[in-house]
């Protein structure tokens, strides 16, 4: 049986999506949800997530937002 993967995993493959189609406000949406959830997960001592450490997530997260120019 497959192991589910986390939402941040999910979420991020959403954004990738989004960002290739040009939907910029959604992308944004997403990525604004992923870092506060980031957040919480660093609050409760999460390490790693889907087998990827929550710092290489907040790199991702913040690049993306970064890249994108949608940082306000």
């Amino acid at each position: 049986m497959k192991t589910p993967k986390n939402p941040i995993t999910v979420n991020y493959a959403k954004i990738r999506n989004f960002l290739k189609e040009g939907k910029f406000e959604e992308a944004k949406e997403l990525l604004d949800w992923g870092i506060m959830y980031l957040a919480v997960a660093t609050n409760n001592n999460v390490q790693v997530i889907d087998k990827v450490s929550i710092d290489l997530w907040k790199d991702r997260y913040w690049l993306e937002l970064e890249n994108n120019n949608l940082i306000e």
